[in-house]
Formats: C-alpha cells, structure tokens, sequence
C-alpha cells in the first residue's frame, strides 16, 4: 500500500508522518512542497517509510540532487514531464550511478 500525500505537509507535521510508519507502507509519495528538496531529506531521517519524490523531479540536476541529500529513496518519473523516454532513461541511468538500489518507478 502507498499514500500520496500531494504536497499537503511541512516539517511541522513530521510526528503526522511517522506515524504512518507503523502501517509498513511501500512509499508516501511528495509529501512536502516540490522545491522541498532539503526538507525532504530531513523528513527522510526522521521516517521509515521510503519517500517517493514526483513533482520534485523535472530535470537530472533535481534528480541527482535529491539521491545526494537523501531526499528520498524512490522516484516517480514521468515521461511527459521530463521530456520523453530518452530523457527518462538518462534519469534512470544517473540515480542508478549513484546509488545502484534506488528504486525508479515510470
């Protein structure tokens, strides 16, 4: 089971979230705002629910970041919006070069 928080949350609310820990959830995915890249990296240290980024990753650079700080742990990419299965495949290929178990999900 996942839950989509779609950006509903801020750091106020992180004993909110952990207690969504204890139902073994597969993801919650964006749970703060997507510019939140550093928060979510703190939100990630303090849950053990897997964090799934989406509207956070437009772009490689976002991407790389977000694996780099711990953001999350899964990314939800999304042809359309990172600009076809090219561009998709270069996201895949650059999280796995950083962290070989991140999971991608297309």
């Amino acid at each position: 089971m996942t839950a989509d928080a779609n950006s509903a949350y801020t750091l106020v609310d992180v004993d909110r979230l952990r207690a969504l820990d204890e139902f073994d959830l597969l993801m919650i995915e964006q749970p703060l705002g997507p510019t939140d890249l550093v928060e979510h990296a703190i939100l990630q240290k303090q849950i053990t629910t897997p964090i799934c980024l989406d509207e956070s990753i437009t772009n490689v650079h976002d991407a790389k970041s977000a694996i780099q700080l711990g953001s999350c742990q899964i990314m939800n990419i999304k042809v359309g919006r990172v600009g076809g299965c090219q561009m998709r495949n270069k996201f895949m290929i650059s999280a796995w070069k950083i962290n070989s178990k991140f999971g991608v999900a297309v």
